[in-house]
């Protein structure tokens, strides 16, 4: 993830010792034990050219795990990238719509002026 945050920051000049902070220890996922208890969570589509490192910098930062896939095939309606799908069908598209999407149902914020802070 470092690797997608990195020239990020760089190109808004945050400093080094900032971008340490972000070497999180690699965290190890247990695979359930039944196939009723599966969430597969939510998988980003896009690529570093789109504007899909907005939406990894706001997964790290929320501390929601995102999994990256390919950008093609996209079912964007116009083949765009980045879009977003998760459990249950749902997809959605555009960095913005992605952003307010994960908000929503990962993150830990209630309102929209508690987002605004």
């Amino acid at each position: 993830m470092l690797a997608v945050v990195a020239p990020l920051l760089s190109a808004l000049h945050v400093p080094a010792q900032h971008m340490l902070a972000l070497q999180a220890p690699v965290r190890l996922v247990h695979a359930p034990t039944r196939a009723a208890a599966i969430h597969m969570g939510p998988k980003l589509h896009g690529s570093q050219q789109s504007r899909s490192p907005l939406v990894n910098w706001y997964a790290l930062e929320a501390g929601i795990e995102l999994e990256m896939q390919a950008p093609r095939p996209s079912a964007h309606p116009f083949g765009q990238v980045p879009f977003l799908t998760d459990d249950d069908g749902v997809e959605v598209f555009e960095s913005g719509a992605i952003l307010l999407y994960l908000s929503d149902q990962y993150g830990s914020t209630s309102s929209a002026a508690q987002r605004a802070k």
